[in-house]
């Protein structure tokens, strides 16, 4: 996206992340469209559908701006969806379907938040009503709400590198040992890492430098370094594309403790973003489809 930065200046590592846009700007943006069609391990056979439809919901102009420099509109027009179709011959469509039931792996995300008020301190437990058959990993994701910052763009150190964090799912504890700010504040970039894949995998980066990582609790940002503290967990039981790897929720709750050594100088909205397996199952020649 930074190819179209405000100013005429070339993109850098640096300022990747967010620009300034012009008056009544006009321009043209593509990328990728993550979803359970795109993430699904097999080809989906849509010849046996009698059609697939793609339902994109905008978010609100407020959410799309920074809070201290909202715009008043947004506009999107000749929206254009460019996708890969493989035509394998009637014979190949004549096997698939004396196959019966089809079914897909395939994975995607799920967010839900929480308020951490102002004030909170010792040890605080957010709870998450998300019933998932199989978590591959969890994020949370920390915005202060501060005027001067990205809102959701943003993920604050709560705890002020003071404290730690934990995750609990069914009255087990992820990771065994909280992930602390105060002892071992590196280790939880690695515990990032390996919630997104193998920690051995040279192309997996989070692109977080250490003015973003440092950021202070209720510190103001700016939309080329936004505020990255992102607390990953890696939740896969064997560390593979298994199917259904990860652990489950569907029985219990999930909780973020986080242990506050001094209080919260401004409101937080954490959101728990979760990354989980999902089947598409595929009956009768798509009379019945499952998720």
């Amino acid at each position: 996206m930074y190819g179209y930065y405000g100013d005429g200046a070339g993109a850098t590592p640096v300022n990747m992340d967010g620009r300034t846009c012009t008056a009544a700007e006009v321009g043209t943006f593509a990328g990728h469209l993550p979803n359970l069609l795109t993430n699904s391990d097999k080809l989906f056979p849509a010849f046996l559908a009698p059609q697939v439809r793609l339902e994109l919901q905008m978010d609100s102009v407020a959410n799309m701006f920074r809070l201290d420099a909202p715009a008043t509109n947004f506009v999107i027009t000749n929206a254009e969806l460019v996708y890969k179709q493989i035509d394998m011959g009637a014979e190949v469509e004549a096997m698939i379907r004396a196959q019966g039931d089809i079914m897909i792996r395939s994975s995607s995300f799920m967010n839900t938040a929480s308020i951490l008020p102002l004030g909170s301190q010792a040890n605080v437990s957010l709870v998450y009503n998300q019933r998932l058959a199989s978590i591959k990993s969890a994020f949370l994701l920390m915005s202060n709400g501060a005027a001067a910052s990205n809102g959701w763009g943003d993920s604050f150190d709560v705890c002020n590198t003071q404290g730690q964090y934990q995750i609990n799912v069914a009255g087990t504890n992820y990771p065994s040992t909280g992930l602390s700010v105060t002892n071992n504040r590196a280790g939880i970039l690695a515990s990032t890492k390996a919630a997104c894949g193998s920690l051995g995998d040279k192309q997996n980066s989070q692109s977080i430098n250490s003015v973003e990582w440092n950021y202070a609790e209720a510190a103001a940002t700016t939309l080329i370094e936004p505020s990255k503290f992102i607390v990953g967990v890696d939740l896969e039981v064997l560390d593979n594309d298994f199917l259904l790897s990860g652990i489950s929720s569907q029985n219990s709750s999930i909780t973020a403790n986080i242990q506050l050594n001094v209080a919260t100088t401004v409101s937080h909205q954490v959101a728990l973003l979760l990354h989980y397996d999902a089947i598409i199952e595929i009956s009768d020649g798509f009379s019945s489809v499952k998720m």
